[in-house]
């Protein structure tokens, strides 16, 4: 027996934060691990923790494959709930974005923006971000659009808007 038995079956259950951080550590080195998760995180019943196992890996200097990068856009692009869209916001930060989704994932922010969930907008901008500084013909557009956010939005976007403006300067 693997230590991937019953991998999806975990991923599809309610979960701790202390428990999916037990999963990925029982799992993460495994050569298919990442792999495994995007498969999951294009299933609605599984994409909730799969799509935070992503995150988590991400966020603590895991890395992907070139291909993975825009695997995980494509996911985001067709996320319909919220939590599975914040976890992807979230890891865009370590993410290469591909050319061919470069325009695709501008689209997407703006239908993010319009998202009721405000952590998702946060996110978003955030995201926009990270846009600009891989693409810079989007620069001036984004720049624009988070200065005028900075006036109409709720507080937590506008503590993300304003870490992102501080990681600019430094």
């Amino acid at each position: 027996m693997t230590r991937f038995a019953g991998f999806h079956a975990q991923l599809g259950k309610q979960q701790s934060v202390r428990e999916l951080k037990l999963l990925h550590d029982s799992v993460f080195q495994q050569s298919d691990y990442l792999a495994r998760l995007i498969d999951a995180a294009r299933h609605d019943d599984l994409a909730q923790n799969a799509t935070w196992l992503i995150k988590h890996h991400l966020s603590h200097g895991g890395s992907l494959a070139a291909r993975q990068h825009g695997a995980i856009l494509d996911i985001l692009f067709d996320c319909l709930t919220w939590q599975p869209r914040l976890h992807l916001l979230q890891s865009i930060p370590f993410l290469r974005i591909p050319e061919s989704r470069k325009e695709r994932l501008r689209q997407h922010i703006d239908r993010s923006l319009a998202s009721r969930n405000k952590f998702v907008r946060a996110w978003t901008y955030n995201a926009a971000h990270v846009l600009a500084c891989q693409y810079p013909e989007y620069r001036h557009e984004i720049d624009r659009m988070l200065e005028s956010a900075l006036h109409t939005e709720v507080p937590s976007a506008v503590a993300r808007i304003r870490a992102v403006l501080k990681q600019r300067k430094n």
